[in-house]
């Protein structure tokens, strides 16, 4: 063989495995990217529950603590 065919041979060989490490490389990319939308969308999904929860508490609680004086102050006016 000439020199140029195995610079040739060389230089293809070079290519693909250039390419074959661009698509792991694309591949891993995508396979992590999948994670942490999956990830991303269960942590929003927290985050909506937890807010939903508090809101609910705070406005039980407020509803509770009018009752309360309501009740303090009606027990005060029959005194």
């Amino acid at each position: 063989m000439r020199y140029r065919d195995l610079k040739d041979e060389r230089d293809a060989a070079i290519a693909r495995a250039i390419e074959a490490e661009r698509l792991s490389m694309k591949s891993e990319f995508d396979r992590v990217t999948a994670e942490f939308e999956q990830e991303r969308a269960r942590l929003i999904a927290l985050a909506v529950d937890d807010v939903v929860d508090a809101y609910r508490r705070g406005f039980e609680d407020g509803r509770d603590a009018i009752a309360s004086d309501i009740a303090s102050l009606l027990r005060a006016a029959r005194a």
